[in-house]
């Protein structure tokens, strides 16, 4: 294993470093063997969105695809942090219509779009912010949906002993080798529970994703999810989002999901590599450039491609 210092993004002006973001991150192989390390990748830390990729993996597994005729789209929907434009609307308008379910269902709350035109467009067009537009319903939906075709009341989901989150805490443990049981844990920004764990783990946990080291009867699951995102990269998070932009120009090469407060994950399938970051001052702009870093420094991505 090579390890490393925590490596920092600079923020220059002119010829002077005007800001410094300091950086740890977790890369580990297919089996979830850590290869590569910066700074300590034991301290827990909060995952938040970038963990959507496993958080996924119950809806998946629910049988809601099959029993309500979702497909592909709703499975990379259920994965984002949606920038709010038209196609994540018309696409969630679909998928609650086809649950026969409204908005008042969602419990991750009103919020207008974070893309910057379909904002003003809503701003102008005099709407009110709707539990829909949040970047993170998508997920809530994936959650609402593995409720109802288990034959569970969704009503209350978001709450910490409901059976969506007890499935969710399993799953989580099974795959990041930590146990979510004992984990520290807030409520997230969404309104459901988020659980700290070690980069190290979340790493482990995403390269689950890469089918090697898990039960044969998950690899389907894993393969969908991956399938589903590498389809459909402006699903994930949007037209300009980097995200997106980084999926679409690797032409499905590389996966990746950020997360608020300075965190990132994603998966290199072609290297069998998984990696997991965190920015400590938490910036979300040292986080992107980071992840391009460490991608580039993986192979992952090339200086064509971006």
């Amino acid at each position: 294993m090579k390890s490393h210092e925590p490596f920092q993004i600079e923020v220059t002006r002119g010829q002077r470093v005007e800001s410094l973001h300091q950086v740890r991150a977790a890369v580990v192989d297919e089996k979830g063997m850590v290869v590569e390390s910066y700074g300590t990748i034991e301290e827990p830390i909060y995952p938040r969105s970038c963990i959507k990729f496993l958080q996924a993996i119950p809806f998946v597994e629910s049988g809601a695809i099959e029993k309500y005729g979702l497909d592909d789209r709703m499975i990379a929907l259920a994965c984002s942090s949606h920038s709010g434009e038209p196609q994540h609307l018309a696409l969630a308008a679909e998928w609650m219509q086809k649950l026969k379910i409204d908005q008042t269902a969602l419990w991750c709350g009103p919020a207008f779009p974070s893309n910057e035109k379909a904002r003003f467009q809503m701003i102008r067009e005099g709407s009110q912010p709707q539990p829909i537009v949040h970047n993170c319903s998508g997920k809530h939906l994936g959650l609402i949906s593995s409720a109802v075709a288990l034959g569970e009341n969704p009503l209350g989901y978001q709450n910490w002993d409901h059976p969506v989150q007890m499935r969710l805490r399993k799953v989580l443990t099974e795959l990041t080798k930590f146990d979510h049981e004992k984990a520290q844990w807030g409520v997230d920004g969404c309104g459901i529970p988020s659980y700290a764990l070690p980069l190290r783990n979340l790493a482990t946990g995403l390269s689950a994703l890469l089918g090697k080291n898990i039960s044969e009867s998950r690899i389907p699951t894993m393969q969908k999810i991956r399938a589903a995102c590498a389809a459909h990269p402006q699903l994930v998070a949007g037209s300009t989002d980097f995200t997106s932009v980084m999926m679409e120009r690797s032409h499905g090469e590389v996966l990746v999901k950020g997360g608020a407060e300075g965190t990132f994950a994603g998966l290199i399938p072609g290297k069998g590599l998984a990696f997991a970051l965190k920015v400590q001052d938490g910036h979300g702009r040292a986080a992107e450039v980071a992840t391009a870093f460490l991608l580039r420094h993986l192979s992952g991505i090339s200086t064509k491609e971006f």
